[in-house]
Formats: structure tokens, sequence, C-alpha cells
């Protein structure tokens, strides 16, 4: 799948990513979330918004545990699959 990331503390970093496909069972790490427990959710539109902006900015933002980037677009609508 393809997401727009950053690496923290970088400014200007954004860059479209390809990340694999999650599956049910794929639970990032630090979620609680059992496997077998979440849904998948199709993206339909995302929005990127003024919090976004800043962390593209290197203002603020940390990337998950495990990952050297952070995926932009907290608002977002889609079909659960």
């Amino acid at each position: 799948m393809k997401a727009v990331a950053v690496t923290p503390g970088t400014p200007n970093s954004a860059h479209l990513a390809e990340l694999p496909r999650p599956t049910i069972d794929s639970v990032p790490p630090g979620l609680k979330i059992r496997p077998g427990h979440g849904v998948l959710v199709r993206m339909l539109k995302v929005g990127v918004d003024a919090t976004d902006k800043e962390i593209n900015e290197a203002l603020y933002g940390n990337a998950p545990p495990g990952s050297d980037f952070l995926v932009l677009g907290h608002e977002s609508f889609g079909i659960v699959e």
C-alpha cells in the first residue's frame, strides 16, 4: 500500500512510501489489540491538516517503536473490509 511518510526530526522529509498491506493478524508494536480482533479498513479519503504540516516541518512527532518513519494523515474515511 502507499502512504505519505516523514522522517521525524528531519524537516520537509515527506515522501511516498510503499508499505506491506496489513492483515487482520498483523498488529503494530505498541497497540493493545489481540491478533484477529481488529478490522481492515480500505481508505477512500485521508485528510492532511496543520498537525501533519507541523510534523513535516519537524516541530514534533515520533516514529512508532521499531520504525524510522511516521505515516501522515489521521482524518480518514474508509470501508471496513
